[in-house]
């Protein structure tokens, strides 16, 4: 039988099922055995079943920056708006700056073309099946009198953490809690802390209540946590501390840049060495990292830090800085590496705002790349007028001109002085007579 109850964990697996046409979709190890696994998908769009070990891979997370026509990849889509989205297998046969037209490869019927975006492509998941001994798993048996708190997930976080186990399970049917993690140390932590933890459970309990009793809602005094399917509260001081930890918050619009294709950037951040926690609250759209080193939560900050910069360039210069046929917008994208470069409506100022969308710091040198191409050709534009007047002709002869003007009037003025003083001189001679 499968077991139906709650899960909370992070052991994620991509899963091929035998009416997806070749396709792999999202899902998470709820139990293992000898050749098959169970699987539960992510917002149970279908029910928990068992799978074979031949259909199950671990996730990959590449770069999809590298992608160019001619390559393999796999392409975020489905067939009908009904269905979930999955990885499908495809290759690229033309590219248009951001946009790619592939075509899908493995379909039983004739060729399917379709235009995407590079946000939905990814390199193509190299990884093999997964075989039984991929994953360890450890059995926790729980008194009857506790068997009503098994699948409460918030009593065995800290028991996951402490076993470094990649996935627990609770039954209440069969009164058991169930591990999983792709290390070893599981078996040898989980038989020396089990017995702790199931001692510590009614106190555990207990405490809940009373935390439960001071702030009665939820709304105001805890935070939603994703759980696999599921969505459950966490008490705020109940909440783990971290030797360093981070929160930031990002734009509603790019929140599904920050979070990437099926969580690729999430699961890349929590890759990050040294990362413990990777947690989005979606009310407020705010990130919390925490970890060991500051290096690791500034790193995971840097993968899932999405922004948008604005920069306003006189519309004099508009068509000049973006290229013919946009190349020079898009050279800016490629040496940047954003996810995508526009222009807006000119504002009042006469203004054209030119934006950036990317990780923050590649949108800061989208910026950097932008003003300084402004610069050379504000300097470019200064120098051709320069040059443009002083060799026309109508240039020297205004220097002439001038010139002669200059020479006149100093002429004027030496012989105006030569008068003054005869006639002085003259009125002293004949004062003297």
């Amino acid at each position: 039988s499968v077991c139906t109850g709650a899960y909370y964990g992070d052991l994620e697996v991509e899963v091929r099922t035998g009416n997806t046409n070749g396709s792999y979709y999202k899902a998470y190890v709820v139990d293992i055995f000898e050749s098959e696994v169970v699987v539960a998908f992510e917002n149970e769009w279908q029910p928990r079943c068992k799978v074979s070990l031949a259909d199950v891979r671990l996730p990959e997370y590449q770069a999809n920056g590298t992608l160019k026509v001619g390559d393999d990849a796999e392409v975020y889509s489905r067939t009908k708006k009904t269905e979930p989205c999955g990885y499908w297998s495809c290759k690229i046969v033309n590219q248009k700056g951001e946009f790619f037209v592939i075509e899908y490869t493995g379909l039983e019927s004739n060729k399917v073309s379709e235009i995407v975006e590079l946000d939905r492509l990814r390199q193509p998941n190299r990884n093999p099946p997964i075989a039984s001994k991929s994953f360890y798993k450890c059995i926790i048996e729980l008194p009857d009198s506790l068997r009503d708190v098994c699948e409460d997930m918030s009593l065995h976080r800290d028991l996951l953490k402490a076993c470094n186990a990649r996935m627990i399970v609770g039954d209440r049917y069969a009164g058991t809690l169930t591990m999983l993690s792709q290390s070893e140390d599981l078996i040898s932590r989980a038989e020396m802390l089990a017995d702790i933890h199931v001692r510590s459970l009614p106190t555990k309990v207990l405490l809940k209540q009373r935390a439960a009793e001071r702030h009665p809602s939820p709304s105001s005094d805890t935070k939603a946590i994703s759980s696999g399917g599921s969505v459950e509260y966490q008490m705020v001081d109940e909440t783990p501390m971290y030797p360093f930890s981070d929160d930031f918050i990002v734009d509603e619009d790019l929140l599904g840049l920050a979070i990437g294709a099926r969580g690729a950037n999430l699961g890349a951040a929590k890759a990050v060495r040294g990362v413990l926690s990777v947690e989005l609250n979606d009310s407020n759209n705010t990130f919390y990292v925490g970890g060991e080193t500051k290096e690791a939560v500034e790193q995971a900050r840097s993968i899932l830090e999405y922004i948008k910069v604005v920069v306003p360039i006189p519309q004099a210069f508009t068509g000049r800085m973006i290229g013919k046929g946009g190349t020079k917008m898009q050279e800016i994208v490629d040496q940047a590496t954003v996810v995508r470069g526009s222009t807006e409506l000119a504002n009042d100022t006469g203004d054209v705002p030119f934006v950036f969308v990317g990780r923050k710091k590649a949108a800061e040198h989208a910026k950097l790349l932008l003003d300084y191409h402004y610069l050379l050709m504000k300097v470019r534009t200064w120098k051709l007028n320069v040059f443009l007047f002083s060799s026309s002709p109508f240039g020297s002869w205004h220097d002439s001109m001038l010139a002669g003007v200059c020479v006149h009037m100093c002429v004027c003025a030496c012989v105006c002085v030569c008068l003054s003083v005869c006639v002085f001189v003259c009125i002293c001679v004949c004062v003297c007579a």
